[in-house]
This record gives C-alpha cells, structure tokens and sequence, in this order.
C-alpha cells in the first residue's frame, strides 16, 4: 500500500508517539507521595506562600529555597510559579506534582524530536533520538523526583530556545526572534546552567547550519542575547542579597572537572550505576573513561562527521559544568537532563553512521 501521510503528518504522529511513550515509561510516578528531600521545604511547608494569585507573583520576589542561613543562592521563580499552580490544582497531593513533572519530560523529548529533524536527521533517526531521551534510565530521577523540576523545565525551554533560533534564522521574522529570546529567559529563570546555552545556539549556526560567523553577530541577536541577560543579572541581584549563598562557596579544583565530566559521561552511555541520592564516591569514572574513549574512536572513524561529533561532546561539557559546584557533596543525576541532549545527539550521529554508506543512503533515496 502507497505511503499517502504527508511530511507533516507524519512528524506529528511521532511527536504524538514521543510524548505517550514518556508518560507511559514515567507515568508510575503519578503514584508517588513527597521524599521530604527538598520537596518539605519547597511545597509542603509553603502552601500558604504558593496560593495563588499571590504565590505565582512572589516566587519572583523571592529565593527558590526559604531563606535559612547564608545557603541555596538560586533564582528559579518560574520553578516556583509552576509549584504555585500545582498547588491551586492539587493542594498538598504530591500526584498532581508528579504529574506535571511527568508532562515536562514528554514534551521535552518531542522537541528534541523536532530539533533533531532540524540538525538534518532522517525521521527514523530523529525519533530513535526523542525515544532514547524518553526512556533513558539516567533520567527518571528528573521526572520522578519533584524538586529535579529545574532542569526538567530547564531542558525544555532551552530546547523552545533552540527550536525557535532556527526558525528566526530561516524567516526572519520578529516574532520568532522575540520567542527566542523568551525561551532563553525562561530557562534562565527556571536553572543558573542556562547562561551557556547561547554558546550551543551559536556553535549550532556555524557547525551543523554552515552558516558564516557573522550569522552570530547580528544586531538583534547579540543585543537581545545582552538584553535578556541585563534582565535576568538585575532581577537576581534585586531578590538575592549579596551574601546568599557563601555559606556553601568552596574552592573548585582543576581535579573535579574530569571526575564531573567522565562521572556525568558514564551515567548516560553505560548507565549501570546509578544512585537515588548519589554522592561523588558512589560515581565511579571508569564508565565515563570507556565511553570517552569509544567516543575518541568513532570521531575518528572513516565517514564519521567528525566536526558534529566534536561540536556534540563540547555541548556535553559546557552544559555539565555549571553544576560543578553543586556537585561536591551530591552528584545528583537530576541535573544531567541538559546534558543528555548532547549525548542523544551522538548516538544519533552513530545511527546516521550505522544507516549505510553515503552511496548506498543516496541510492535508496532515488
């Protein structure tokens, strides 16, 4: 029988597919109740403060952890706004957070679905994409785990971000570029990471699109960028006292780049331990250091394109760092769900290697 679904169609249907395997992979959690694991403090005991309508415009006045101490200098309100609207749906019911959290990964995964058609992947390949973030073990803990909303909520407007700076880039049009900026705004008001998501945005235009460097130095591109950081820099500087925070400001030392990145590496590409609450010592980085030097190898296998391979591992490396100070006591795998991004777009690199040879791809094609 003829194939007669249109294009369109058809990536609807497996954005569809996408986001019903997540919620069918994640949707025990709905089940859950509260781990008194941060979600006491940012929930439970703040129900009063998270009432709306008040509660969603104080979450912007006000730190994402109750002040106690000189600890916790995070600026994440929309994370706050959206507790403030589970709570007027579901009180103190801790399903209906596991609900929304269970939402926010699904439709992350079908964005990186449409973002990998975008980075030129065949259908088949994107979608074997958006399935591995999905379903990946090293992730449940963002789902399942009410407070690893950040980075769930983080991922997903940086893959809108990412999505709509491609549309702008082929339109032109003012409402794609403003959608951009929002997107990045909000992923900056829900995770501090996101300061380095303009550095993939641009190695995006200039590795995987070909375009020329000043494709990046556009007049609205630099100044929204510079805009939209000015705004984030002014409203965390008006919430969070100048102190905040350096009860917990420790030296960082070159040593803990490399057991961060291979720790981080070997929990997505061979995920055999992973830990509820980890710590540094329950993340060894010999899972890391073999995946590493698989991936060296296939960057340098014959047909491999290796500038995507390279542009994809630097991508792992910026979005992981920025948790490098966090990570001294807790390597919590909730943060890896901006990294994993990178990862999913290397295996998806290796199954646009594995299709075929170039010849024999064109020639199915005709």
């Amino acid at each position: 029988m003829p194939e007669t679904r249109s294009p369109a169609s058809r990536t609807r249907l497996l954005f569809a597919t996408i986001v019903v395997a997540t919620i069918a992979v994640h949707g025990r959690a709905i089940g859950f109740g509260f781990s008194y694991l941060d979600d006491d403090a940012l929930i439970i005991d703040q129900q009063q403060a998270l009432a709306p309508p008040a509660g969603l415009w104080r979450s912007f006045a006000r730190p994402y952890f109750p002040p106690s101490g000189r600890d916790h200098a995070y600026y994440r309100p929309l994370v706050g706004a959206s507790y403030s609207v589970d709570a007027a749906l579901f009180g103190a019911r801790a399903g209906g957070y596991h609900a929304t959290n269970v939402l926010i990964a699904a439709f992350a995964a079908g964005l990186l679905f449409l973002l990998l058609l975008r980075f030129g992947y065949g259908a088949g390949v994107a979608f074997f994409g958006g399935l591995l973030y999905a379903v990946h073990p090293a992730l449940a803990e963002t789902v399942a785990w009410i407070p690893g909303r950040p980075d769930g909520l983080l991922a997903l407007f940086a893959l809108t971000a990412w999505l709509l700076l491609g549309r702008a880039r082929d339109t032109g049009g003012w409402a794609s570029r403003a959608g951009h900026l929002l997107a990045w705004l909000a992923a900056l008001l829900c995770k501090e990471a996101a300061l380095v998501l303009p550095l993939a945005y641009a190695g995006h235009l200039v590795v995987v699109e070909r375009r020329p460097l000043r494709s990046i130095a556009e007049p609205w591109l630099l100044a929204g960028w510079a805009g939209v950081l000015a705004i984030y820099l002014a409203a965390r500087a008006v919430v969070l006292s100048p102190d905040l925070g350096a009860g917990t400001v420790t030296a960082v030392t070159g040593g803990s780049i490399p057991t961060l990145v291979l720790g981080s590496l070997g929990k997505l590409a061979l995920p055999v331990h992973l830990a509820v609450l980890a710590t540094p010592e329950d993340s060894p980085i010999w899972p890391g250091a073999v995946a590493a030097c698989a991936l060296a190898a296939f960057a340098f296998a014959p047909g491999v394109r290796r500038v995507r391979v390279l542009f994809a591992a630097a991508c792992f490396v910026a979005f992981v760092l920025p948790g490098l100070p966090a990570s001294r006591l807790l390597a919590l795998e909730s943060r890896l769900a901006l990294p994993a991004i990178a990862v999913v777009l290397i295996a998806c690199e290796l199954a646009h290697r594995l299709d075929g040879p170039p010849r024999a791809r064109r020639a199915a094609r005709r």
